[in-house]
């Protein structure tokens, strides 16, 4: 016999051991079925959290009166009065004024980024120079601290006159509507979740 043949015969010899016979298949079939048994077919759960109580939030709901009817002028997501567009449709004056008080709201929020960026701007010239005043001189970090602050007191400042301005806007959108529509008037509320007795 050569050695091909030789090789052969191992070949088969080694794919005969590797074929498993049907006792064995059998035997691992049952393990497994048994094994999947004890897996539930659900996930278990832990138990369920207690849900916190909600805290009270202090917030002001301004609302409006139409016909009867009590709604809300704010969209969900701020204080745009952007509720009463549908009815400021009709009035050309209500619109404009509704649209100049939203767009100076929009104003108002970059009036925060800019308060930031100056105390930003301070805490940075604080940290470059200390000290910022050194025998009556003011060093490079103590303009970077002056400049800082007086950006975030300038700011400050204009978003108070700003904020104050613009609740004009909006009452002077409702006068002007109310005018237009003497029948069909509008009267601002504003709810207030508790009392101050």
């Amino acid at each position: 016999m050569g050695r091909t043949a030789q090789k052969i015969i191992v070949l088969v010899c080694l794919t005969l051991l590797s074929v498993p016979s049907p006792f064995v298949l059998y035997a691992s079939q049952k393990k497994r079925q048994s094994e999947e048994q004890d897996i539930p077919k659900q996930p278990s759960l832990p138990p369920p959290m207690a849900q916190p109580t909600a805290k009270f939030l202090y917030e002001c709901e301004r609302l409006y009166r139409h016909q009867g009817k009590t709604l809300s002028c704010d969209s969900p997501s701020q204080a745009d009065g952007d509720k009463l567009r549908p009815l400021f449709q009709e009035v050309p004056s209500a619109l404009e004024e509704l649209e100049l008080y939203q767009w100076n709201k929009r104003t108002l929020n970059r009036t925060a980024y800019l308060s930031s960026l100056g105390v930003a701007i301070a805490l940075i010239g604080y940290a470059v120079n200390r000290p910022a005043f050194q025998d009556g001189m003011i060093k490079p970090g103590g303009y970077l601290i002056l400049s800082g602050l007086g950006l975030s007191a300038a700011s400050f400042a204009y978003g108070i006159s700003v904020n104050r301005a613009n609740e004009g806007h909006f009452k002077k959108a409702i006068e002007n509507y109310n005018q237009a529509r003497p029948d069909e008037p509008i009267e601002l509320q504003l709810s207030v979740p508790f009392n101050f007795k």
